[in-house]
């Protein structure tokens, strides 16, 4: 996640490539016509975008932002099954992680909308939003804290900050999709 957000906070969106679902795997994954054109035209268009809209968000003193840690509320992690929204595999989504971060000493955060793990790792499938009413990015429900960095206690809302390693528990360490060696990687 770190080359996430240093793409939004210093608005070069190509560093962020490594975080998003690849083009074979959701062409893999979808059972639609034209699903390489789809990862093209949709999701990777509303990614760039979302990155854009992240970064004017961060506003003036982006560059100076620095990244404190990543939630990952396990308890919305789970299965998602073949034939849910049009997939011809199963595999593990987690929604509403948040980027937590710091802009002259103050936490903020932004969220993302949906993290899918494909062979054991996770990655990005979409930032703002799932779903959208319009065209243009997306920012998932930036969070302007008047906590300064040194009260930050690791908490915001109902989920505890533990760093990106949580996504280390999912999936479960008998899963067969968990890659050898049995840890996933976050990307």
């Amino acid at each position: 996640m770190g080359d996430l957000f240093n793409a939004v906070a210093h608005g070069t969106p190509q560093l962020a490539t490594a975080a998003f679902f690849p083009e074979a795997a959701y062409v893999q994954l979808k059972s639609i016509p034209g699903a390489a054109s789809d990862w093209q035209n949709r999701l990777l268009a509303e990614y760039d975008h979302d990155l854009a809209a992240a970064t004017a968000e961060l506003g003036a003193e982006a560059a100076s932002a620095t990244q404190v840690s990543v939630q990952v509320p396990m308890e919305y992690a789970h299965w998602v099954p073949v034939g849910v929204c049009e997939n011809s595999v199963g595999y593990f989504e987690v929604a509403n992680t948040r980027v937590i971060y710091s802009i002259g000493g103050v936490i903020r955060s932004f969220g993302i909308a949906s993290l899918i793990s494909w062979r054991g790792e996770w990655y990005v499938v979409h930032l703002g939003a799932i779903l959208r009413s319009g065209s243009g990015g997306v920012v998932l429900d930036p969070q302007r804290l008047s906590l300064k960095s040194d009260q930050f206690n690791g908490q915001i809302g109902p989920i505890r900050v533990a760093g990106t390693h949580m996504l280390d528990e999912w999936p479960p360490p008998t899963s067969p999709l968990r890659r050898p060696g049995g840890r996933p990687r976050v990307i």
